[in-house]
C-alpha cells in the first residue's frame, strides 16, 4: 500500500471494486481513473501530493488490480462508464473532480458527457479529446 493511503472496497454494478483513498473527507472529492493494464497504484505519488487539498479516491476499474473481473467478460467503455457512475454513487459523491489517464481518460470523457452535472472539472491525461462510436 502506498504511503498515506487507505485500501477499501465497495460493491457497485454487481462487482466488488477496490480503491485507495487519501486525504480527509472534509476536502473536495477527486476521483482518479487509471489506464489499461494499470491499477489504482498508478496514481500513488500524484494522489499523495494532492491529499492535503482533496479527498482522493483511485479505484481499480473492472478486471484490473484487486477489483472483480466481469463474470460475463463485459469490458466495454459503456460498462466502465456505468461502473464509474455506480462507484461514485455508492460513495455518495454527487459532485467531484475527475482525472483519467489513457483508457481512464476516455472513460472520464464519456462519463462527463453523460453526467456533466456531477463533474466539477475534468482533466484528461495521455488521450486526445476524440470520442469514437
Amino acid at each position: 500500500m502506498s504511503q498515506g493511503s487507505r485500501s477499501k472496497f465497495v460493491h457497485a454494478n454487481g462487482l466488488r471494486f477496490h480503491y485507495l483513498e487519501w486525504g480527509s473527507e472534509d476536502k473536495p472529492p477527486l476521483v482518479l481513473l487509471h489506464g489499461v493494464g494499470q491499477t489504482c497504484h498508478t496514481w500513488d505519488l500524484f494522489a499523495a501530493a494532492m491529499a492535503p487539498h482533496f479527498h482522493v479516491m483511485a479505484f481499480d476499474q473492472r478486471g484490473h488490480g484487486d477489483s472483480d473481473w466481469s463474470p460475463d467478460r463485459e469490458y466495454s467503455r459503456a460498462m466502465m462508464v456505468n461502473d464509474a457512475a455506480a462507484f461514485t454513487s455508492s460513495l455518495g459523491l454527487d459532485s467531484f473532480f475527475l482525472i483519467g489517464m489513457s483508457m481512464g481518460g476516455m472513460n472520464s470523457m464519456m462519463f462527463t458527457a453523460s453526467h456533466a452535472e456531477r463533474v466539477r472539472a475534468l482533466v484528461v491525461v495521455d488521450i486526445g479529446p476524440r470520442v469514437e462510436r
